[in-house]
């Protein structure tokens, strides 16, 4: 008894060592070339243990649903990583922690708690979830007054990290330089339209776990 206990107790610690590395490691991440697999799982990850479901779902066991690419090419754009609840095994439960990513800028478009057996994956696109239509909002509106403004010929890619608290208060805006193709003024178009767009509203309920929240998002400016 004595050695299992021992050889317990090393398996909890190195899972806790796992999992204190993963903040560590999301802030590493490049988003200039776009998401990769492993990227993608370490964004879902990072999700997960923020979220107040962390102790309902395994942190260690990503996974895709990989079968949305086959038979939805519209959502080819998007990684879907899931995660199975703890101590329960997972045909016996149709409830997963499900992280939307967008493959090209590495935002994140839904995480939560979805059940396969009774919510569509095209509910999540349909504008009526909460995570999703504040999401969706806040990267409209901007774009809306970028587009507004724009009164040139130039033409290009502007990538911005967005980081709002949750009274809707802008804290604070980066652009990604490496994966920016644009020219300064489609920059600070970009960087005036988040000026334009704030306050944002404060976060939906299913929101309001976090203190903050980061949005990372691509305007793309064509002259037509």
């Amino acid at each position: 008894m004595k050695y299992i206990f021992i050889f317990s107790t090393v398996i909890f610690m190195a899972g806790c060592a796992t999992l204190d590395s993963v903040g560590k490691n999301y802030e590493k991440i490049n988003y200039s070339d776009g998401i990769s697999p492993n990227e993608a799982k370490l964004i879902g990850k990072n999700q997960l243990i923020s979220s107040a479901d962390k102790n309902d779902y395994d942190a260690l066991g990503p996974n895709f649903l990989t079968h949305i690419d086959k038979k939805e090419k519209k959502y080819s754009e998007y990684y879907f990583v899931i995660f199975y609840p703890k101590n329960t095994p997972a045909f016996f439960s149709s409830s997963r922690y499900l992280v939307v990513i967008n493959k090209k800028a590495g935002d994140v478009l839904f995480s939560g708690s979805w059940d396969f057996k009774y919510s569509k994956i095209e509910w999540l696109f349909d504008g009526t979830t909460p995570r999703f239509r504040y999401f969706s909002d806040v990267r409209s509106r901007i774009r809306y007054y970028a587009y507004k403004n724009y009164e040139r010929l130039d033409e290009g890619s502007v990538f911005i990290k967005l980081t709002l608290l949750k009274d809707g208060t802008v804290k604070n805006v980066e652009i990604d330089k490496k994966k920016t193709k644009a020219s300064d003024y489609l920059i600070n178009l970009a960087i005036q339209a988040v000026k334009d767009s704030s306050p944002f509203p404060p976060f939906p309920v299913q929101l309001q776990e976090f203190s903050e929240k980061d949005f990372r998002f691509v305007i793309d400016f064509v002259f037509d």
